[in-house]
């Protein structure tokens, strides 16, 4: 059984310089207690630092980061985890760090239910 995307949760944000925001401001928030996959991605421009986060209810579970790559960084992590119905999974970015997206989807986030518990 295939979910939406995270409820369509993609990672499509304009990232500003002055600020450090959330790569993702919603949360999914699991409809059925199961195992699920779920995987993301992050790119960054040359001379960036990007450190990105996978958390299931406030408690870290995978992670990636390039330091000041000197051309642009990609990075990716995924996961396999139990989750109990109402179980939120969200990303984010560490302080002072940076991501790069636009129309060709270069940091997205999905994932999908391998089955029910």
């Amino acid at each position: 059984m295939i979910w939406k995307e995270f409820q369509n949760l993609k990672a499509k944000m304009a990232v500003l310089e002055q600020q450090n925001e959330d790569l993702l401001s919603r949360v999914f928030t699991a409809p059925v207690s199961g195992v699920y996959f779920s995987r993301f991605y992050a790119h960054c421009h040359g001379g960036r630092r990007m450190a990105v986060s996978l958390f299931k209810n406030d408690q870290r579970q995978c992670s990636v980061y390039s330091n000041l790559p000197q051309t642009n960084g990609n990075a990716a992590n995924a996961v396999v985890l139990n989750l109990q119905k109402g179980d939120e999974m969200y990303t984010r970015l560490w302080e002072e760090t940076w991501v790069f997206d636009d129309q060709n989807s270069y940091t997205s986030f999905s994932g999908f239910l391998l089955f029910t518990l």
